[in-house]
């Protein structure tokens, strides 16, 4: 800017007035600088202010830029306004000082002058020195002086309300939605009712409270979507229920999603109630709404005119209330699904989103009331739509939760997995999904399960086929031949690598069927291995460790089912398990297991007679290992004795009778010892099992026969010589000596009596 120290106003003007004609920007220059270093009053007959001004700030707003000229012209503004207004300009808020809510005048003080612009000059100069501050972008001070005009020029609300307007778009379209929101509001204090500010301010109003309810649903999203009119159903649905309304406005996320919940479970009941009167409700918009169109054209950079474009579109209150119950899910499946996917887009990896979107669509898709909703009546289209939409989302859900598990994201696999069983399961599994959050009745009315199975099957498959790649992967590991070759003898593949890889999965809670059969069974085949070749704490340690993914495998199954894979090789791991648990009353129980779980495995049936025979002669054995034989024989005698337990019975007895009998002849009871003895080698030919049961028994009698046959000897030593009797005694004792040695040829103790006794029987003959 041209400087002119100590130039006074009179020369600064006719300056400027030279270089009007050849140099125009030079001479604006020139009033500019002048303007600024000089009180008003000293251009008092040199220049009139009321039409230079306005020129000057004119060719500051047609060039776009603010520089110094145009503070400049702002300070100058700001003085001549100082110098009309007593105290100064107060403030630069939208609703200043007298205006009311209908944009007339106030209570505020009314002295500047007449109420009508022509008979106070004043008040025209303020609003020229308003329009002046609206070309220079200066807007406090604007709106300052366009409220000071309101007091004493009432009629020029409407200026300033179009003013208003411009710049409500123009923050619009900067993406300033609240400061808009703001001035749209104050600008539609100041316009009729009629004005088109009015309608917008509306949908303006509803943008803002979907931003609050979007965000609370979708944190970190809510100014990705598109806008407006998209979501018509979710707006409509909003405004007509205070409660959610109210809490969109004050922007509380946790009160807007209470109360959307309430507002779905009132849609639900209205739902119920409509299909039990016969009125299925479809009257309202099915759609997506309105097309709301932009925000508005900021039009010419002044401020006269109507600078705001508002849609023709308009909300019917009363339709909506009859809108279809099925509408706002759609709505709110429509936007899981949209952020589902674009979250996917943006981190490779689906969000929280996905479930809630994948069991909307699923219910919904099943719902008879969405397709008459939709108008779509062909079946095929119907199932079309269905595979396509259902399968793409439960495809998310097989593929990121597979790439979860492999990375160890147990938390985000779960999700997924949880997902697809719940599908798999039918509708009230998948309803479940949304029970903890807001969406918990979001479909209202009965699904058909006849339109759901296609999802249920679909979801089904997708889980055997990432339990199949799983086990594949696995199987790869079993049947490496590096590992294999270093494997004991009677191993024959490396169950012990395979088993990790699923283990790793079964921990993050990956245990479907196919994955837990496949465990147990290489547990059962690496455990025979380890049987062939006697490895009898390996074989206990391997069947242990079986256990956890037999638990778990036997939750998901059912008994009496041979026919499946899984009950087989549950039937064989409790087989194996009742054979290394003993004889008694757990190994009777597992078997017991084991033939629920199989009952086609007849071996089991076997060991199951047996250890239950077992059972029953359990005391009998324990009484003989105590020594308590007469208990032992007492039991026996309780017991029947059938065909079926006839060779444990014997045995048995034997074994008792033999424990008495020795026990006996060590108490010099001859008569019960050799009574007991006699019957356990009456018993013996029945008894296959035991090879020295003959050879032992033998032997105790041969030396109860010779202790009988001392008796006699002795007692024939001592009678009389002559004694008739003591001959006879002889006699029966060489007999007992003979059949001693007949029983036992090695007892020489015998041998050596019975030739004394015949020593004796020749010496009396």
């Amino acid at each position: 800017m041209e400087m002119l120290p100590g130039v006074g106003a009179p020369l600064l003007v006719a300056r400027a007035a030279a270089l009007a004609d050849r140099d125009l920007a030079r001479a604006a220059a020139l009033l500019t600088r002048g303007l600024a270093e000089h009180a008003p009053e000293e251009f008092d007959g040199l220049l009139d202010l009321g039409a230079v001004l306005p020129a000057l700030c004119a060719r500051i707003a047609r060039a776009k830029r603010r520089d110094e000229r145009g503070d400049a012209l702002a300070g100058i503004v700001r003085a001549l306004a100082d110098g009309l207004v007593p105290g100064g300009l107060v403030g630069d808020g939208l609703v200043g000082d007298g205006l009311v809510g209908d944009g007339r005048a106030g209570d505020g003080p009314a002295s500047d002058g007449p109420a009508g612009e022509g008979g106070d000059p004043a008040g025209s100069t303020l609003r020229t020195l308003a329009h002046c501050a609206v070309a220079l972008g200066d807007h406090g001070t604007a709106d300052a002086l366009w409220r000071r005009v309101l007091r004493v020029v009432p009629d020029a609300a409407q200026e300033y309300g179009a003013y208003l307007c411009h710049r409500g778009v123009v923050a619009h379209a900067a993406g300033e939605a609240a400061e808009a929101l703001d001035l749209l509001g104050a600008a539609a204090q100041l316009l009729p009712p009629d004005h088109p500010v009015h309608g917008h301010l509306v949908f303006l109003e509803r943008d803002d409270r979907m931003d609050v309810l979007l965000a609370a649903l979708f944190p970190g999203f809510a100014a990705e979507f598109e806008r407006r009119g998209r979501y018509h159903e979710l707006e409509v649905s909003a405004e007509l229920y205070p409660a959610l309304w109210h809490a969109l406005e004050r922007d509380e996320a946790a009160a807007v999603l209470r109360e959307l919940a309430t507002l779905l479970d009132i849609n639900a009941a209205d739902a119920a109630h409509a299909a039990d009167t016969g009125n299925s409700g479809d009257g309202g918009n099915s759609g997506d709404g309105g097309d709301g169109g932009d925000s508005g054209d900021g039009g010419d950079s002044g401020d006269g005119g109507n600078s705001v474009e508002v849609d023709d579109a308009e909300v019917d209150s009363a339709d909506a209330g009859r809108h279809n119950p099925l509408a706002l899910p759609h709505t709110l499946a429509v936007l899981h699904r949209e952020v589902a996917l674009a979250a996917i887009a943006r981190e490779g990896a689906p969000g929280p989103e996905l479930v809630p979107a994948t069991a909307l669509w699923s219910l919904l898709l099943a719902h008879p009331g969405f397709w008459a909703r939709a108008g779509i009546d062909d079946a095929e289209a119907a199932a079309e739509l269905r595979r396509d939409l259902i399968g793409e989302l439960l495809e998310l859900h097989r593929v990121h939760g597979a790439r979860a598990l492999d990375v160890g994201r147990a938390a985000d696999m779960a999700t997924h997995l949880r997902c697809l069983t719940a599908v798999r399961e039918g509708p009230d599994a998948t309803r479940a999904l949304l029970a903890d959050g807001p969406l918990a009745a979001a479909v209202p009315g009965a699904v058909d399960p006849k339109l759901f199975a296609w999802a249920a099957q679909r979801a089904g498959r997708l889980l055997d086929d990432w339990a199949a790649d799983l086990v594949r992967t696995a199987t790869e590991r079993v049947d490496d031949p590096d590992a294999v070759g270093r494997l004991p003898v009677g191993v024959e593949r490396d169950y012990e690598a395979g088993i990790e890889i699923l283990d790793a999965a079964v921990r993050q809670g990956f245990a479907p069927v196919t994955v837990l059969c496949t465990a147990v069974e290489w547990h059962n085949k690496w455990q025979y291995g380890l049987y062939s070749i006697s490895d009898w704490d390996a074989v206990a340690e391997v069947i242990e460790r079986a256990t956890r993914f037999v638990d778990l495998l036997a939750e998901q199954c059912t008994e009496n089912r041979p026919h499946l894979k899984e009950n087989q090789v549950l039937g064989f791991h409790y087989l194996e398990r009742g054979l290394l648990a003993g004889r008694g009353e757990e190994s009777v129980r597992l078997l017991e297991r084991a033939k629920a779980w199989d009952p086609g495995n007849h071996e089991v049936d076997k060991f199951l007679d047996q250890r239950r025979m077992d059972q029953v002669f359990d005391p009998v054995r324990e009484y003989t290992a105590d020594r308590r034989y007469d208990d032992a024989l007492a039991a026996l005698d309780r017991i029947r004795d059938t065909d079926a337990n006839h060779k444990t019975y014997v045995k048995l007895r034997a074994n008792a009778l033999y424990g008495k009998g020795k026990r006996e002849l060590s108490d010099r009871d001859f008569d019960v010892a050799e009574e007991c003895l006699r019957e356990v080698l009456d018993l013996a030919p029945e008894i296959t099992d035991d090879p020295t049961l003959v050879q032992d028994t033998n032997q105790a009698l041969s030396t109860l026969l010779n202790n009988r046959a001392v008796v006699l000897i002795k007692a024939a030593d001592n009678a009389p010589d002559g004694d008739t009797e003591s001959l006879l005694g002889l006699v029966a004792a060489r007999a007992l000596l003979r059949e001693a040695l007949d029983r036992h040829p090695a007892n020489q103790t015998a041998a050596d009596n019975l030739t004394g006794t015949e020593e004796r029987i020749t010496r009396f003959l």
